[in-house]
């Protein structure tokens, strides 16, 4: 249960990604049959990598030892077949139902209460996440980086403290460089 509960949030990942791809080529005016085979065209080999990739980082634990590996050679049973599924289902059964979609707007209240949500982050999309996107890429990620290492090797850290940590490991146990008070 446990591994099933693991894999579940990377099991629609390549749902997602083919549904969303070939949503989209329909929004643009794309037949649905056309789109349902070009869109899931499109995104075939990084999702096939992706899972495969994860495939691939499951495999070692089957060979781990000891108590923890009597735990962890159970996981990639379950992992494994579930993800090469999930692939076989996202290239094959789901174009095959999303062949039959029709993009259009309802006339309920859901409907338009859905419309609207939308509406509003396609706005989003548009007017806030591209425009700070075009941004970071035409700044060749230099203003990002400098936040990203520093939080990754401590040096914001190190900026708002006179203090520095450091953490050593012996054994089975941490053992931090700061004392602990007494009490």
């Amino acid at each position: 249960l446990f591994a099933f509960i693991l894999v579940l949030g990377m099991v629609v990942d390549d749902a997602i990604v083919t549904g969303e791809n070939v949503y989209s080529r329909m929004q643009e005016g794309m037949a649905p049959m056309q789109a349902a085979i070009d869109g899931t065209k499109e995104v075939l080999i990084p999702t096939t990598f992706g899972v495969l990739t994860t495939v691939i980082a499951f495999v070692p634990m089957y060979f781990f030892e000891g108590t923890w590996g009597d735990y962890a050679k159970q996981i990639p049973p379950v992992v494994v077949p579930v993800l090469l599924f999930s692939l076989i289902e996202s290239k094959l059964c789901l174009p095959a139902h999303l062949k039959h979609l029709r993009v259009q707007i309802g006339t309920n209240v859901f409907d338009r209460f859905q419309g609207k949500i939308a509406a509003g982050l396609d706005r989003f999309v548009q007017g806030v996440y591209q425009p700070l996107l075009r941004w970071a890429i035409r700044s060749s990620g230099g203003r990002l980086r400098v936040p990203c290492h520093g939080a990754r090797d401590g040096r914001l850290h190190r900026r708002r403290s006179n203090e520095v940590r450091f953490v050593s490991v012996r054994g089975h146990h941490a053992h931090h460089g700061h004392p602990r008070p007494p009490g």
